[in-house]
């Protein structure tokens, strides 16, 4: 009899398994499906080819969609966009080794510390209340003082990330500056601009302003992207191994999660 049961719990266990497995294939065709055409129509868009100037213009080098009225095309993630993030990635690291990749390999270090350090709390927040559910006062405290020793250099992780990226995009703006004015005071630049070409109206603010909120920006952004995706991937990783020690099955989970996102960025776009 016993024979008989665990025969047909296991023929129960491999068709729940089959079908959790054929769930998760049709997601994943479904995703490659719907993602495939977008990603393949960005990459394929080139540059469009510059138009004439219009008959009687003054600018040589303006054309019609420069023109006030006119409707520019938005920009996109194009094969434009990843030639102009390579010729910038070329300004702001000359060389393989240089100050700027060293202040972002540290700067990527302390992301990755926080993160860590970040999990590890996590971690002693659950058996400190552990502890108070088993009345165990000893190891509450020896617990607390765990937590105490590591909320301190959290804190001064915190503190080296922010002093890191406004040391990087003090960098980026230093690049950016001499090669802007490099470029600027090079074969009569400066009179071309001012005289000759009307697509930039305030060429000054442009070399200032503009370029130390842009590298600012950059500094900041890297921070803004590498961090939330370095926490969904290592605390994924964590969640799923902790529900598999327990016996669980984390494929369920996975999918459902993974059509959250997909779903949320859908609706966002």
């Amino acid at each position: 009899m016993s024979n008989i049961l665990d025969a047909a719990s296991k023929v129960k266990w491999d068709r729940t398994s089959a079908a959790k497995r054929a769930v998760f294939l049709a997601a994943a065709a479904y995703g490659v499906r719907t993602l495939y055409p977008i990603i393949w129509r960005q990459l394929c868009r080139g540059p469009r080819p510059p138009s004439r100037p219009e008959n009687g213009s003054t600018c040589p080098g303006r054309t019609p969609e420069d023109a006030p009225g006119e409707r520019r095309a938005s920009p996109g993630l194009d094969a434009v966009f990843f030639q102009q993030i390579l010729e910038l990635g070329r300004i702001l690291f000359p060389k393989l080794v240089s100050k700027e990749l060293c202040l972002l390999c540290l700067h990527s270090v302390a992301l990755v510390s926080r993160t860590f350090l970040s999990i590890y709390v996590a971690s002693l927040d659950g058996k400190i209340v552990k502890t108070i559910v088993e009345k165990k006062p000893q190891s509450f405290i020896l617990q607390l003082v765990k937590w105490l020793l590591i909320a301190i250099p959290a804190t001064f992780v915190n503190s080296a990330i922010r002093f890191l990226e406004c040391k990087l995009a003090l960098a980026f703006r230093t690049r950016l500056v001499d090669h802007a004015y490099r470029t600027y005071f090079t074969d009569q630049t400066y009179y071309r601009v001012s005289n000759m070409d009307g697509r930039l109206a305030n060429p000054d603010q442009s070399l200032t302003e503009d370029v130390m909120m842009f590298s600012q920006s950059v500094a900041h952004l890297y921070s803004n992207l590498t961090k939330p995706i370095l926490d969904v991937v290592l605390t994924s990783y964590t969640l799923i191994q902790t529900a598999r020690a327990r016996g669980a099955n984390a494929s369920g989970p996975t999918l459902l999660a993974g059509l959250v996102v997909f779903a949320t960025a859908k609706g966002l776009k």
